[in-house]
């Protein structure tokens, strides 16, 4: 797609000791790509001058590119460029309004997935606490910790979730936002330019991930429930399953039958087990009370994405590039109206000395 920017700054022409003289090819500046084609097949550049807010010891405009000769024809390429120039103007300062418009998108999104995420953070918090406290309840009452044990797999796979479904339409909104900035910036200079091919691989992996959790997260949960149904119907489980883990195992049919209904239940785990997976639980605990901190540092002090701030230095980059275009212009401006006040002082001169003849 063509960009905007091709224009004025494409077929402006300087003075000869400014355009390069090898059969008229173009002498890219800093920020203009090469082999631009300029409207009516006028395949002419101008260099990049230098800024004069660089500290060059020159000061004047005409220092930019231009230099004014009080007896110079305006050329083609320069006539082109004066009536180009306001037209170009214009469009640049639509596509620096859209690259505003689309910084401030990308960080009020982001903020807003921010808080989502500061949910699901919270979510497994809970989780967590819950969890540590139905481990910790398992060798006083099998239903309390059956039914906690219960709640926090459901809550912990809500969070994950809800996290997993987060970052991939975070994800998906940033490169809809790059894709945007492309079609407003010319594609070879590769501002934007992200490897967005993997997208499709992301949604397959997300929902791989939420498949797996999901299908992990349920059957923990069904051993729970069909473990307290089971510890509802036949009460006389419980203090064997109690006996089992103070001492290690229970003879015959019963120790068969407390097995079997409180499999990879905490009520069947011995005491180093029991102990491990509570220290697994506070470990992950912690580090999700950790994540869901930074999530709030990060909501707090209404931090910048990357991409906004790659497009806002764009958009500098772009009014910098509109000042020297002006100058430029501002310059050629005064060098027509030289010519054009010298075209009408020449008539005068002729008539003056026509009559200073016939007065002789």
């Amino acid at each position: 797609m063509q960009s905007s920017r091709d224009g004025p700054l494409n077929n402006a022409a300087a003075e000869p000791a400014l355009v390069c003289q090898d059969d008229l090819s173009s002498c890219p500046s800093r920020s203009q790509p090469a082999n631009h084609v300029v409207p009516g097949d006028v395949d002419l550049k101008l260099e990049r001058q230098p800024d004069i807010h660089a500290g060059e010891e020159d000061d004047t405009p005409l220092d930019i590119g231009l230099e004014l000769q009080d007896d110079g024809e305006l050329s083609a390429e320069e006539i082109q460029f004066l009536e180009e120039f306001p037209r170009w103007e214009k469009e640049q300062e639509k596509v620096i309004a859209k690259l505003h418009a689309l910084a401030d998108d990308a960080d009020s999104t982001h903020q807003k997935f921010t808080k989502t995420s500061v949910v699901a953070g919270s979510t497994s918090v809970i989780s967590g606490v819950v969890s540590v406290f139905g481990l910790a309840l398992a060798p006083l009452t099998a239903g309390g910790s059956l039914i906690l044990m219960t709640a926090g797999q459901g809550v912990g796979l809500a969070a994950s979730v809800i996290n997993i479904v987060t970052d991939l339409m975070e994800n998906s909104h940033t490169n809809n936002i790059r894709t945007q900035s492309n079609q407003l910036v010319p594609p070879h200079d590769g501002t934007f330019q992200k490897d967005t091919g993997g997208q499709m691989a992301s949604y397959v992996r997300a929902s791989g991930e939420i498949v797996y959790k999901c299908g992990t997260s349920f059957e923990v949960i069904r051993k729970h429930i069909h473990a307290l149904r089971l510890a509802k119907a036949y009460p006389h489980l419980v203090p064997a399953a109690r006996h089992l883990k103070t001492a290690g195992q229970v003879v015959g049919p019963v120790g068969r039958h407390v097995h079997k209904a409180f499999k990879d239940t905490a009520l069947v785990m011995s005491q180093k087990a029991l102990l491990k997976s509570g220290a697994c639980t506070i470990f992950s605990l912690g580090y999700d009370t950790y994540n869901l901190q930074e999530k709030l540092m990060e909501l707090k002090d209404k931090k910048v994405t990357e991409l906004a701030e790659e497009l806002r230095s764009h958009v500098l980059e772009l009014k910098e590039e509109i000042f020297q275009m002006k100058e430029k212009y501002k310059a050629l401006q005064q060098k027509k109206s030289l010519r054009e006040g010298r075209l009408k002082k020449s008539p005068l001169k002729g008539a003056k000395g026509t009559q200073t003849q016939l007065g002789t």
